[in-house]
């Protein structure tokens, strides 16, 4: 799913318009919003009963086509997750009525700051359309919405800031990659090989083989890495964003890396086996954190 700011809404486009639950008419400014804007004015108004529910999609006829769009009521004063668990709704909601083109208009009041919706909307969307289907030759989801266009006037700070979520979700799905890849692939060696390709970000990343653990005195890792015929890896990632405070102490984080194989499998009950290769979750969660750092270009050192 691919994401754009625009003023100006396209035909074809599936449209969105985000309203507060209580509403009951909405502005949306310009003359391309004039039949839009009648049709859901007149079903607020005469459908109270309709309060309740999140999401309703209705037609009219322009230039012999049928043009859709869909009202999402959204609670004024909800948290960030229930922000986000929206947006997952409103994709699956999206997904059934076959829209491949969205464009998404925020309906700003006194009271229901839209705006605020905005990075949390688009962090959830994403976060929903997220599958891990590298090994699958036919996909399970039956439809996928291609455009996600924002209709508005956004500040460039406010663009950016979107911009700035969809980087984290970058690195959430780095993350969801390495914990979803199977036992026999990710090993250790394999997991510094997928992890080197974020040093095209500028993240540098220091592999320790076994001669240079064993001159660190890391005896208990190699002692349980010996119940493998794969070799053991440590890897240390490193981040300069702050460039003007190189000798502070820069943020650290640890995450375990235990692949699958990793030597550790000869010494534990075989109950629950099969969970065992999230066991590199933490070390996973590490190199998101990383690639959203190095994508975000964070002023900070790590």
């Amino acid at each position: 799913m691919k994401i754009s700011f625009t003023k100006k809404l396209i035909e074809n486009d599936h449209l969105v318009v985000l309203v507060p639950q209580q509403s009951t008419a909405v502005k949306l400014l310009g003359d391309q919003f004039n039949r839009v804007r009648e049709i859901i004015n007149d079903f607020l108004s005469n459908n109270p009963e309709e309060k309740s529910s999140k999401f309703k999609t209705l037609s009219f006829r322009s230039n012999k086509k049928i043009c859709y769009f869909t009202i999402a009521r959204c609670k004024e004063k909800i948290n960030s997750s229930a922000k986000l668990s929206f947006a997952g709704q409103l994709l699956s909601y999206l997904e059934r009525q076959k829209a491949k083109n969205i464009s998404i208009h925020l309906e700003e009041t006194k009271s229901f700051k839209a705006a605020e919706y905005l990075e949390y909307i688009v962090s959830g969307l994403f976060l929903k359309d997220y599958r891990f289907e590298k090994y699958k030759t036919i996909s399970n989801k039956d439809f996928k919405i291609s455009q996600l266009k924002i209709l508005s006037n956004l500040s460039s700070s406010l663009k950016e800031k979107v911009l700035n979520g969809i980087k984290v979700i970058d690195g959430v799905f780095l993350t969801r990659d390495l914990v979803s890849e199977p036992a026999n692939i990710l090993y250790p060696e394999k997991f510094v090989d997928y992890c080197m390709k974020l040093e095209k970000v500028g993240i540098k990343i220091e592999v320790l083989d076994e001669r240079k653990l064993k001159s660190l005195g890391m005896n208990a890792l190699l002692g349980v890495a010996q119940g493998s015929v794969r070799p053991a890896r440590v890897m240390i990632f490193k981040w300069d964003g702050d460039k003007r405070n190189k000798k502070s102490s820069p943020l650290s984080f640890i995450g375990k890396g235990v692949t699958f194989d990793t030597g550790g499998i000869s010494i534990k009950p075989s109950s629950g086996m099969e969970d065992m290769k999230w066991d590199m979750g933490g070390a996973g969660v590490v190199a998101g954190l990383m690639y959203t750092l190095a994508l975000r270009k964070a002023k900070v050192n790590a």
